[in-house]
């Protein structure tokens, strides 16, 4: 894999790592940082602009809410509400979304601040010491 530096899974090499146990400890949580990101954008992005809705309540949802419109004629109430549930899904879908980019991010986060913290000058000092 590209995500994963050719060093670290030729390292997994040498403690006798299996393909499995080094595709589990080693490529994937570093796959699945770069993976998450786009693939969640595109689930929200599709979720908003189609009916995807079936998925979770087994219709579609702006079926349904037609089928109720045309018997009662409240067609803006069952629009307004049917966009509610899309917002209300897509929320939750971003809430999950960044929990996983946290979650799987989180070591690499660890790692930059741990590199990129300055280090303190060690001083000087000239001059007999005392």
């Amino acid at each position: 894999m590209r995500a994963v530096d050719r060093g670290q899974t030729e390292a997994a090499y040498a403690p006798g790592m299996t393909p499995t146990k080094r595709m589990r400890i080693i490529v994937l949580p570093r796959a699945l940082r770069i993976i998450i990101p786009p693939t969640g954008n595109e689930f929200i992005s599709m979720l908003k602009t189609t009916s995807l809705v079936y998925v979770v309540a087994g219709n579609d949802l702006m079926t349904n809410a037609s089928q109720i419109y045309k018997s009662n004629y409240l067609i803006m109430e069952l629009l307004i509400v049917a966009s509610l549930w899309y917002m209300l899904m897509t929320f939750v879908a971003t809430l999950g979304q960044s929990w996983l980019e946290r979650r799987f991010g989180a070591d690499a986060v660890r790692s930059v601040r741990r590199s990129s913290q300055p280090t303190q000058p060690i001083p000087i000092t000239t001059g007999a010491l005392a």
